[in-house]
């Protein structure tokens, strides 16, 4: 059994990054319909990259650790990474990260403090801006075990060239799950120390061997229903249990002893309201440069009209001839004179 737990990997940190041949959200069912959740990758060319939630039109929520891998342009909705289309991302201007954050590779769950936020260079789409959910709601989730959505896009499959690079479906997946009031795992130093700062700043999702993230869902958003509204949570910072490339008849994802181990870790939004407002004072900032350079540049251009030299109009003759001229200083063609 304990050659098992090692060789299965016991615990998966699945960064932007991860060169293993995955499908997203395994046994997931298709999330096209939800513009809030956004494939962020490290160059404009695409090939494997994170999942993000679009918050406010050019603010997304996702992981630190995908920084690692650029986090350098958001695609929007139906774009399909890496193949040909007519839809391009939009750049990253700034990256907002807890100065706590840390990769932490001895950290049963991974990353310490792994949430992040991005500003875009302009808006990615008009939507009005995301409610996060309250460090006291999210302990009513645990307690009231309330339905959650994790979504993600993932790696889907080798590019057509088959030259190493991956690419993403042109949408994501989701599964519905609960909240763990625990988690299995022993809680290093590091760890206990940071929940007794901030009580379930992470928290584990209730998944199976069954339906679980993978890799490339890093930095997914985990949502709950208000009435109609999506409610976010927080951002997908690993995944622990067997990894997703076991096909669906391996004995692997029916072995007992997975079934209560296979779960999602998400680091809460509300604990980094500083974070949060960083980007936010930039984004505020940004927009009214935005504005004073647009507004300078309409009065520059009106100036420049009202300064221009006016144009007239004279009648010249020739004979019977008659020939209009409209210049700023008009002179009759030669043989012509002025009337």
């Amino acid at each position: 059994m304990r050659k098992l737990f090692w060789t299965a990997a016991l615990t998966l940190l699945f960064s932007a990054y991860s060169f293993i041949p995955v499908f997203a959200v395994y046994n997931g069912s298709p999330a096209n319909g939800n513009e809030r959740v956004v494939l962020i990758t490290g160059s404009a060319q695409g090939k494997i990259g994170c999942t993000g939630s679009l918050v406010a039109p050019r603010i997304i929520y996702t992981a630190a650790h995908c920084a690692e891998g650029g986090a350098s342009y958001v695609w929007p909705q139906n774009a399909t990474v890496g193949m040909s289309n007519s839809i391009n991302p939009i750049k990253v201007v700034k990256r907002f990260i807890p100065k706590e954050f840390s990769v932490c590779s001895n950290c049963g769950r991974g990353a310490i403090e792994d949430f992040m936020v991005l500003v875009l260079e302009k808006d990615l789409a008009e939507v009005e801006p995301l409610r996060i959910a309250t460090v006291k709601e999210v302990a009513g989730l645990i307690a009231n075990q309330t339905d959650v959505i994790q979504i993600g896009y993932g790696v889907k499959q080798l590019a057509p060239n088959n030259n190493g690079a991956y690419i993403t479906a042109n949408y994501p997946d989701r599964i519905v799950s609960k909240l763990r009031a625990t988690s299995f795992l022993q809680n290093n130093q590091e760890e206990k120390d940071l929940l007794l700062r901030k009580p379930n700043v992470f928290i584990n999702t209730v998944n199976s061997p069954d339906k679980t993230m993978c890799g490339g869902d890093s930095g997914g958003p985990l949502y709950f229903m208000d009435g109609t509204d999506y409610v976010y949570i927080g951002a997908l910072s690993s995944v622990t249990g067997i990894e997703c490339r076991y096909t669906k008849d391996d004995p692997m994802r029916t072995n007992a002893f997975w079934i209560e181990r296979t779960l999602g870790v998400y680091y809460v939004a509300a604990y980094y309201q500083s974070t949060i407002n960083e980007a936010e004072l930039f984004v505020k900032s940004e927009v009214e440069n935005e504005k004073v350079a647009a507004d300078l540049k309409a009065k520059q251009e009106v100036e420049a009209k009202a300064a221009a030299p006016k144009k007239t109009t004279i009648t010249c003759t020739k004979g019977k001839l008659v020939k209009k001229v409209m210049a700023v200083k008009p002179v009759c063609p030669k043989g012509f004179k002025k009337k």
